[in-house]
């Protein structure tokens, strides 16, 4: 049961440093284009704005599972951080278009890290509540 526990806890506090390195990337080495010479906003400043969001929301998640010691509770918030790194990887291209260029910053750079670091926060979140789920299984036998 401490394995366990304890593999519980490094996968919460690996789920929160992701989440977080995903937020704050948004507005350093991750952000998507500038804004134009004519002072408008490409498209893909719409999409680094909605991954923005959706990281604050996975990475306020991932804090509150670090500190919840429901096994329940634990699940669920897992199962909901998951949706929600699958909505941040939809995000750039699929429900919001970025640049047309291949080579532009958002398509390069946003896109690619924003998919890998929602598709390891989703894993390593089914992960975390398939664990959870199945410690309230055995505390039940």
């Amino acid at each position: 049961m401490k394995k366990r526990s304890g593999l519980v806890l490094i996968l919460d506090i690996v789920v929160v440093a992701l989440a977080a390195i995903l937020f704050v990337g948004m507005f350093t080495f991750m952000q998507t284009c500038k804004m134009t010479e004519e002072g408008g906003w490409m498209v893909c400043h719409w999409a680094g704005m909605a991954i923005k969001g959706s990281s604050l929301v996975m990475l306020a998640l991932a804090v509150i599972n670090l500190f919840i010691s429901q096994k329940g509770v634990k699940a669920g918030l897992a199962i909901a951080l998951a949706a929600q790194a699958i909505y941040t990887v939809l995000i750039p291209r699929v429900l919001i278009n970025t640049c047309m260029m291949e080579d532009m910053h958002c398509n390069s750079v946003t896109t690619p890290f924003t998919r890998v670091f929602g598709i390891v926060i989703c894993i390593a979140a089914v992960f975390l509540a398939c664990l959870n789920t199945k410690a309230m299984k055995t505390k039940e036998n």
